[in-house]
């Protein structure tokens, strides 16, 4: 962390955006269906996932982390991305 990337919205799936990062994991842990608020990452296009609201899940990813604030701004942005990729996105692992 940070991880930084440039967003997509993955329409097939309707409730999440996501960019792809520099590396592969080849043994992800944590994988489960997603949901609202989940971080994620999926191996088969190594890309980082956002799931920001209620949505049926393809399949299992490997779950990191949860959005902890401002879903809201998170929605309103996932939007626009929605008509228009291409919006840059910094990911940072919440202070203790």
């Amino acid at each position: 962390m940070p991880l930084t990337g440039v967003l997509s919205h993955a329409k097939l799936v309707d409730r999440e955006v996501f960019f792809q990062v520099p590396f592969f994991i080849d043994e992800p842990e944590n994988m489960k269906l997603s949901e609202k608020r989940d971080l994620a990452y999926w191996n088969a296009r190594q890309t980082l996932c956002i799931f920001f609201d209620d949505m049926v899940p393809l399949g299992p990813v490997a779950t990191f982390g949860r959005i902890t604030g401002n879903l809201e701004g998170l929605q309103r942005e996932a939007a626009e991305v929605w008509e228009r990729a291409g919006k840059r996105i910094a990911i940072r692992a919440k202070q203790r």
